[in-house]
């Protein structure tokens, strides 16, 4: 089970959304509000709110996450 940011995971600031739909599936993210964390390897900690999508880890939601992450890279190229 592995999220693919700005498909079916995003962080955001606190209170920036009241909620997100997943770019794979559709349905309304799970948020965790106030949640310390990262925003880059080098950044320090600091609150942001993290939308995940409930599906994820199911076959036919990484099918679709890896469609649309196909079709990003391809886009590039």
């Amino acid at each position: 089970m592995s999220y693919r940011i700005g498909i079916d995971y995003y962080q955001t600031e606190c209170d920036e959304k009241k909620e997100i739909k997943c770019r794979a599936c559709k349905a309304v993210m799970d948020v965790s509000r106030g949640v310390m964390t990262r925003t880059g390897p080098y950044h320090p900690k600091s609150k942001m709110d993290t939308f995940s999508c409930p599906n994820n880890g199911l076959p036919w939601h990484d099918k679709k996450v890896k469609k649309i992450v196909r079709k990003i890279r391809d886009s590039f190229w």
